[in-house]
């Protein structure tokens, strides 16, 4: 094999990207990300069934602000533009209708998520206090099996994960390890 032979063979080695601004067949502005749909009260398993969704999809930065809008001149803006408003459509695709009809459209994914979570989030000490006040009482049923049993609490706490997110730091590059000291605290608190 010639020199120019192995550079072939390199240069043939597919390039993979993230396809943040690619959109699939299945993507079109119909499709449902998530089987869960937003009724208000159940405000926390949607988000989180919809930014997986999202995740799986590489478009998680279209909620969580970090992919923000481009600048006129980007030669990505039309990409961006696209995506933005099929990710929007996927958000009221998940949303109960009647409940559809009362929510603010909003130009930018991030403006509607932001909207969609001020209004149906609040309220979370009081679900927290119930969700660990449900724990308290959760005792195992008579003839319950142990399994069902577990079943029963892992979902209680795992109620609360959801609703009482554990806060990060937001330093680039931090070091220092809050995120895995909250969740070891709170691992030992749920054993």
């Amino acid at each position: 094999m010639t020199g120019d032979d192995s550079h072939k063979k390199e240069s043939s080695t597919p390039h993979i990207t993230k396809p943040t601004y690619v959109l699939s067949n299945n993507d079109g502005v119909g499709a449902k990300i998530t089987h869960v749909e937003l009724t208000g009260p159940n405000y926390a398993e949607w988000a989180k069934g919809f930014r997986n969704g999202l995740g799986a999809k590489w478009k998680l930065g279209f909620i969580n602000g970090f992919l923000k809008i481009l600048s006129d001149d980007s030669e990505d803006l039309e990409d961006w533009m696209t995506v933005n408003f099929t990710v929007v459509a996927w958000v009221f695709n998940t949303i109960e209708p009647s409940l559809r009809s009362t929510i603010s459209y909003r130009d930018t994914s991030v403006e509607l998520w932001e909207d969609i979570k001020n209004r149906f989030s609040h309220g979370n000490e009081v679900k927290i206090y119930q969700l660990e006040s449900d724990i308290a009482d959760c005792k195992q049923k008579d003839e319950e099996s142990i399994m069902a049993y577990y079943g029963r609490i892992k979902k209680l706490w795992d109620d609360v994960n959801d609703y009482d997110s554990l806060p990060t730091c937001d330093s680039s590059g931090c070091k220092c390890g809050l995120t895995v000291t909250l969740r070891k605290r709170r691992e030992t608190r749920q054993s």
